[in-house]
């Protein structure tokens, strides 16, 4: 759906050129980000983990900040799942991974 490069940013084989899709896709969030920031001046990302062994919880706020583009390279990674799906990683300290199921 809203999320799927094929309808968000009109790309129908998002595995065809993978650096244009993880560009699309980042740009994508990037402006829905911009969008909901011009409504609300701080906006903040909440995450709730429960653990599941005991009643304790875990709150990690941080603010919501736009994706550096060019700071991500893109690659098929075949070994995790039996499809492939795009991963992005930088080179920054504290890279993170992005999943995008095709």
């Amino acid at each position: 759906g809203r999320n799927s490069p094929k309808y968000s940013v009109g790309i129908s084989d998002p595995l065809a050129n993978l650096e244009a899709t993880g560009k699309a896709v980042l740009n994508s969030y990037n402006s829905r980000i911009a969008e909901a920031r011009h409504k609300h001046k701080d906006l903040r990302l909440l995450v709730f983990v429960r653990n599941g062994e005991s009643q304790e919880f875990t709150l990690f706020e941080r603010t919501i900040v736009p994706y550096a583009v060019n700071d991500y390279s893109w690659t098929v990674n075949k070994t995790i799942i039996s499809k492939p799906f795009m991963t992005a990683s930088t080179c920054l300290p504290g890279s993170r991974t992005v999943r995008s199921s095709r």
